[in-house]
């Protein structure tokens, strides 16, 4: 059982370090283009799409993993937050209000995860 306990904070820790190394190398220059605004079809997209990785993603730690239900919720939220970021990355410019979006179905789909 105690692997388990380390082998989890590892790879949580791993997954948390890369996302904070991710956002630390956001140039502050960065900033929000005047057209993105926070409602409109894009930030409904990414709260949809967040929100199913959320919940597969929870899903898929809960059966293939012995992770209690909060350890993966808590795995999914971090991943789908990975995926949101590295998306931002590809994109042409950086959107601080997509990955609220991101966060915000993410969120949601962790918190209403059934097992299915």
């Amino acid at each position: 059982m105690r692997s388990l306990w380390r082998t989890r904070g590892i790879v949580a820790g791993r997954v948390f370090c890369l996302l904070i190394a991710g956002l630390a190398v956001i140039p502050l220059t960065w900033a929000a283009s005047a057209d993105d605004e926070w409602t409109g079809t894009d930030k409904v997209k990414h709260f949809a799409v967040s929100f199913a990785l959320s919940t597969l993603a929870y899903n898929f730690y809960l059966k293939n993993t012995e992770w209690s239900e909060n350890s993966s919720k808590a795995a999914a939220f971090v991943s789908t937050m990975a995926v949101g970021v590295a998306k931002e990355f590809i994109d042409d410019e950086f959107s601080w209000k997509d990955l609220g979006a991101d966060a915000a179905g993410a969120g949601l789909g962790v918190a209403v995860s059934i097992e299915f």
